[in-house]
């Protein structure tokens, strides 16, 4: 059994949340469609909700049930800025403040927080050489 094997059968029958904070790779709108579609994890995608449903319709990806956060305007942030600080001494809480607002600490947050189980980014393709 290949590892994406394993990890579905792993987390499959246990609803666990995903977050994906890369919203404007279509990869990531994929694998979002792709986890609703086969029903092993539920995915919460980090943006503006206008910007990915243009996009989802553009691409002609089903992304209804997913959870779409936006991380400038999320309620929680305050909250998960201030358990940023708290687990980093040498982060201010102006700090956390502003990096909560951004899409990869605003998903590491959610995890720390206990509100998503994992995190999953894409890798960024470049052409070699």
């Amino acid at each position: 059994m290949d590892i994406i094997a394993k990890c579905k059968q792993a987390v499959g029958a246990r609803g666990l949340k995903v977050v994906l904070p890369e919203s404007g790779d279509d990869r990531i709108l994929e694998a979002a469609a792709q986890v609703l579609a086969e029903g092993w994890a539920h995915p919460v995608i980090v943006g503006r909700r206008d910007l990915i449903d243009t996009r989802a319709d553009e691409l002609a990806l089903d992304l209804a049930g997913a959870d779409i956060r936006d991380c400038e305007q999320d309620p929680s942030a305050r909250a998960l800025a201030r358990l940023m600080a708290e687990r980093r001494p040498t982060l201010t809480h102006a700090m956390a403040e502003r990096l909560v607002r951004k899409p990869l600490y605003f998903g590491g947050a959610l995890v720390a927080a206990g509100e998503t189980a994992a995190m999953v980014a894409a890798f960024p393709i470049r052409p070699v050489g």
